[in-house]
């Protein structure tokens, strides 16, 4: 049985994502070329891999409303991923959620650079595989005064406030 048949609700599986049965639903259920390259023993491990019912990703997420909305999300039994681009302060946030029992992935990255981007959807993938929540928070603000506008602060604030969200929406829609 998947998410979405016989029920609604955001406590059920993902759709993608076995709810109960045996191991050879599991296998019947891929389709026919995941079936012809997986084997029994792979289906069983699938199975008893416990996938998180629900999963949000959060950029910006070291500090201020990332880090809050990240706190609220996990404590309504979302897994995290959090992202920001400086390791230590980030790496400072997961551990205060993980201390109150919250299951958090941080992954640092610069959101100005696409490869980072990219990455951080690829690591939430491959351990939660589903995306419930998307909130691109990262962003920074850089003012002065219109004759005093330095290209380069220019073009980090479009990179982060403007380019991230769209290629972070890409990335993430797939597994909304």
């Amino acid at each position: 049985k998947y998410a979405g048949e016989g029920g609604k609700g955001s406590a059920q599986a993902h759709r993608r994502h076995p709810i109960d049965g045996d191991a050879a639903a599991v296998a019947r259920s891929r389709a026919p070329c995941e079936r012809e390259v997986g084997s029994a023993a792979e289906a069983v491990e699938q199975k008893e891999r416990v996938l998180a019912e629900r999963a949000a990703l959060i950029t910006g997420a070291s500090s201020g409303i990332g880090l809050a909305v990240a706190r609220v999300l996990g404590e309504e039994g979302y897994a995290l991923t959090v992202s920001a681009r400086r390791p230590d302060k980030l790496e400072a946030a997961a551990e205060s959620l993980r201390s109150d029992g919250l299951e958090v992935q941080s992954v640092a990255a610069n959101m100005t650079d696409e490869g980072d981007v990219v990455g951080v959807f690829a690591k939430h993938r491959e351990a939660y595989g589903r995306l419930d929540r998307l909130m691109n928070n990262a962003g920074v603000g850089i003012g002065a005064p219109m004759e005093e506008i330095q290209t380069k602060h220019l073009d980090m604030q479009l990179g982060v406030n403007l380019r991230a969200l769209i290629i972070g929406t890409r990335e993430g829609l797939p597994l909304l």
